[in-house]
């Protein structure tokens, strides 16, 4: 006997799939963090172009270029097989995206110093750049399970973005030392390593991920962690 509307997973007369309600929330769930996602990384294209004097234009442009063209694919992104949303991936995610705002002012710097910690800066933000179009429409905020990328950045250690951010944010302690820009910093740095940890036990169980962390075995820090 050949299989009824029911059977072949359609409704019997609107001839339309018959997904679980379940699958259908955690679509329409996917949509709108994908809408959300996109709209942050324009924002930070814009960000990057039109405020990211310590960076030097040419890599300005480039890292808005980039982002923007992140959050073009944002909105054509599948959902994740699994996705991780609990209060500690929230707020770490929040105190590493957001603790750059809080950077003020600072003491003088020596010049060659703050030549250098600028070069540090505009070579972390390329860095940034390059893994982040590795990534492509795998970019995250938060923990989640989707295609694995090993090549670029990745192949040299598992999350080269993170490591990008912490040199960024100790290159501007250097241009604009302070007390307080130390302690923003270290937030910011707590934070990202945090992101490390959360991930890292989230894809550890993942087989794929497993032989990846073999065959890559530094987290953040070539030969050292």
């Amino acid at each position: 006997m050949p299989p009824n509307d029911l059977d072949a997973g359609r409704g019997p007369r609107s001839g339309r799939p018959n997904h679980p309600p379940d699958r259908d929330v955690r679509r329409r769930v996917a949509r709108a963090s994908n809408v959300l996602l996109a709209g942050y990384l324009a924002y930070f294209a814009y960000e990057s172009v039109a405020h990211g004097s310590d960076v030097w234009l040419p890599i300005r442009v480039l890292e808005g270029l980039t982002t923007g063209l992140l959050a073009v694919l944002m909105l054509f992104r599948s959902a994740p097989v699994a996705a991780q949303w609990n209060a500690w991936a929230i707020l770490a995610v929040i105190v590493s995206n957001g603790h750059g705002f809080a950077f003020a002012g600072g003491g003088d710097t020596p010049a060659g110093l703050e030549l250098a910690c600028r070069v540090t800066m505009t070579l972390a933000a390329a860095w940034a750049c390059v893994a982040r179009l590795c990534l492509g429409r795998n970019f995250a905020i938060l923990p989640a399970l989707r295609e694995l990328r090993t090549r670029g950045p990745y192949a040299i250690v598992r999350h080269p973005i993170y490591l990008s951010l912490i040199v960024f944010d100790v290159a501007t302690v250097g241009v604009y030392p302070s007390a307080w820009n130390a302690g923003v910093a270290a937030a910011g740095i707590l934070a990202h390593v945090a992101r490390v940890e959360i991930e890292e036990r989230f894809l550890g169980r993942e087989p794929s991920y497993v032989a990846y962390r073999s065959a890559t075995p530094h987290r953040l820090v070539p030969f050292v962690w």
